[in-house]
């Protein structure tokens, strides 16, 4: 039987769901423009999107050459940038920086203890940290059936009717005594 990487736990599994965290990426929420289950720089394997804003994707991955976890880190201008079916970024507005200068610029702001690699690829930059704690994922919500939701529904209805009647049967005496 092959093996594959589950995307959340990045441990090998049979199929999925994952056995080992639950994980099934038919449930799961999709980051657009994503580089999921891509290998990058011949040894890190991207597992599934955690953060995604204007101006990056943050990926769980795999370093395959030490099989441990790291972290992902890729500059991706949302408003700039969109990915090819190749993988790699085409450009909307040329970059008014050099890859190599953003890359050197982020690097500042991460503490050097944290990064373990940094790399231009696909036109664009990618840096390897430690690993993010795992953060679990919720809990599968069972779909309602109408059964269920359809008696507090009718409770509340009731509820208004008594409550309606009232009034109406309060202002008619109260139209009387005056």
């Amino acid at each position: 039987m092959e093996q594959i990487y589950c995307m959340n736990c990045l441990r090998q599994t049979p199929a999925y769901p994952c056995p080992l965290c639950g994980y099934d990426p038919s449930d799961a929420p999709q980051v657009t423009q994503a580089l999921e289950q891509s290998i990058l720089h011949g040894r890190y394997l991207t597992g599934r999107a955690l953060e995604k804003n204007n101006f990056e994707i943050v990926y769980r991955g795999l370093d395959l050459s030490q099989n441990k976890p790291v972290t992902i880190w890729e500059f991706f201008p949302a408003a700039q940038a969109s990915r090819q079916q190749d993988g790699s970024l085409s450009w909307a507005t040329p970059l008014t920086e050099d890859p190599e200068a953003i890359l050197a610029r982020v690097r500042q702001r991460i503490p050097q203890a944290a990064i373990a690699d940094s790399f231009s690829e696909n036109g664009t930059v990618y840096i390897v940290c430690k690993p993010a704690p795992a953060r679990p994922l919720p809990p599968a919500q069972p779909k309602k059936k109408e059964s269920e939701w359809l008696p507090p529904v009718l409770a509340l209805l009731f509820l208004c009717l008594v409550v309606l009647t009232g009034v109406a049967l309060w202002w008619g005496f109260g139209s009387l005594l005056l």
